[in-house]
């Protein structure tokens, strides 16, 4: 976890960054900055903590879909960083939560990124319509029908209503 102390703020959530030099994936060697790849899964952490708390949407049921970022400045591990996502009404992107991001040092934008998330089902997919099955004939048989041996499929609970205006996705 690179968060800390998030608020809702409107339509958006304000997050504190945590620059932990220790982190073995984050600073797998010594730097005079904080990496960039800190600065994506702030991003990613922060719109899924949004997604949540916005649109009552589980972390556990999104996946990152797009991320398109841009660096201004280096960030310095002596600053505070903060990371700001903001729910966006975007109609070129249909059944997707779309989050504008900042990361901030003094009120200094360091990165700004845009992220979209999607919905998956239960098993990890993202979600998209079934395919139809093509139906062929098939032999009788005797004894139990091979339908009562099949395990049922999981399904997507219906679509429930988001508390914010403008923005719909298809799970809980």
């Amino acid at each position: 976890m690179v968060l800390a102390d998030a608020a809702s703020i409107g339509r958006g959530i304000v997050a504190r960054v945590v620059v932990d030099q220790a982190h073995p994936a984050l600073f797998d060697h010594p730097l005079d900055h904080i990496p960039g790849a800190l600065f994506f899964e702030a991003y990613r952490q922060t719109a899924l903590h949004a997604a949540h708390e916005l649109l009552g949407l589980s972390p556990e049921r999104l996946t990152l879909t797009r991320c398109d970022a841009s660096f201004a400045r280096f960030g310095e591990f002596e600053l505070p960083t903060v990371c700001r996502a903001d729910l966006v009404d975007d109609p070129e992107t249909p059944g997707a939560a779309v989050f504008r991001m900042e990361s901030l040092q003094e009120e200094t934008v360091i990165s700004t990124a845009e992220i979209a998330l999607r919905c998956t089902s239960p098993m990890g997919r993202i979600s998209s319509p079934p395919r139809p099955r093509r139906q062929r004939p098939r032999p009788a048989r005797s004894g139990p029908s091979r339908a009562a041996h099949r395990r049922a499929r999981p399904t997507l609970p219906p679509p429930r209503s988001p508390p914010q205006e403008g923005a719909s996705m298809p799970c809980p």
